[in-house]
């Protein structure tokens, strides 16, 4: 498989979903949030948890359909950020697509266990030689059991690391040119999906504040909780600070809620 084919074929869903939201990108290209709200998604599920206690119609509509989207979308985000930092990794998925490089693989794993076993063997043999006496039938035919065993050792041994190094010569051959390309790839696709991304969880949180302004449950909560009647996730990471447990709340997500109202100012 050429290296080019490998690597449309690794970001192909991505891709796919980039071409079907051509049009809802293109409608809001000019809607670019400085906010980083893939960043602020842990709290924003957190505020929804929140407000469907009170009104589980909060996500009925199209809020439930965005949310579900958005759920879809950050799962696929999440798995080709983590894994694309790692092209190496991802280098040897595509080796083990090359006819000569799997057979070679399985070559050289074969032969490391027939070493494994082979050095116990040996082993065994020597410390047998050492209980039986010296030019006795018995001791002269374990010893040419014994040579024979040291000697396909040694052959497989040879076998073994020239199989090595040629796995090793496969792996270099084409490492350079396949990073360069991957990596080119990697950062021309990744920000485009993050920018998605980020446009769709904007425009939840907007469609989300504004339902919850809508509600009577959420209202009378908010007024009966003293909480200011600003219907936004900056006003609730506020409060949600104010009220938190520290003590049983992990201190990583109080810091994490501290570096989310620092990018909502």
């Amino acid at each position: 498989m050429k290296i080019e084919m490998f690597i449309d074929n690794y970001f192909k869903e991505i891709e796919e979903i980039l071409i079907s939201q051509t049009s809802f990108l293109n409608k809001t290209k000019k809607e670019v949030s400085e906010i980083d709200f893939i960043f602020l998604k842990k709290f924003i599920d957190t505020a929804v948890k929140f407000l469907f206690e009170i009104d589980d119609k909060i996500l009925d509509g199209l809020n439930g359909k965005i949310y579900d989207e958005i759920n879809y979308l950050y799962k696929i985000y999440k798995k080709y950020k983590k894994e694309s930092s790692y092209p190496e990794v991802i280098y040897y998925k595509y080796l083990d697509k090359i006819d000569e490089y799997a057979t070679l693989q399985k070559k050289y794993k074969d032969l490391r266990e027939y070493l494994e076993i082979s050095t116990k063997n040996i082993n065994l043999l020597e410390n047998k030689l050492k209980k039986i006496k010296e030019g006795t039938t018995e001791y002269k035919k374990l010893k040419g059991t014994y040579v024979d065993a040291v000697y396909e050792y040694s052959n497989i041994k040879k076998e073994f690391y020239e199989t090595k190094e040629k796995l090793e010569y496969i792996e270099e051959l084409n490492k350079k040119k396949f990073l360069r390309l991957f990596i080119l790839k990697r950062d021309e696709i990744m920000p485009k999906f993050e920018k998605l991304l980020n446009i769709k969880i904007y425009y939840f949180e907007k469609l989300l504040w504004i339902s919850a302004s809508k509600s009577r449950d959420i209202v009378n909560y908010f007024t009966n909780s003293n909480i200011d009647i600003d219907f936004s996730t900056k006003t609730f990471i506020k409060y949600y600070l104010k009220h938190i447990d520290t003590e049983k709340t992990n201190q990583e997500f109080i810091d994490y809620l501290k570096k989310a109202l620092l990018g909502l100012k």
